[in-house]
């Protein structure tokens, strides 16, 4: 596990082995990260999961966020609560994800012109 500088993870967030937290990086309560990589300034919701992930930089996860794995989130990504995003999921940068939303490897590949909601 490696810790940037600067990164909060709450006592009991559990970050696992092979899980890199990036610089300036908030896990909150009861959040798992397991053998994934969060990017600068990403915040990881109380209750959110992540296995195998990639988050990109300044990224958002609301509470009880699911990240399962080979998922890709791009930079200043916002998930609403409990959205979930299946095995092989990829995100371009400014999506957002309404809460409760489901995404099945979409991918975005292009960036929007204004941010794009995905339910």
């Amino acid at each position: 596990m490696y810790l940037g500088p600067g990164a909060v993870v709450e006592p009991t967030a559990a970050v696992g082995p092979y899980a890199v937290i990036g610089a300036g990086v908030r896990v909150m309560p009861w959040a798992r990260v397991e053998r994934s990589i969060v990017g600068r300034a990403a915040v990881i919701g109380a209750h959110s999961q992540l296995k195998g992930a990639v988050v990109a930089e300044e990224a958002r996860l609301d509470s009880y966020a699911t990240l399962e794995e080979n998922v890709v989130v791009g930079e200043r990504v916002h998930l609403g609560f409990g959205a979930h995003l299946f095995p092989g999921t990829r995100l371009c940068k400014d999506v957002a994800v309404q809460p409760g939303g489901r995404v099945y490897a979409h991918q975005v590949n292009q960036p929007p012109v204004h941010r794009q909601t995905v339910s």
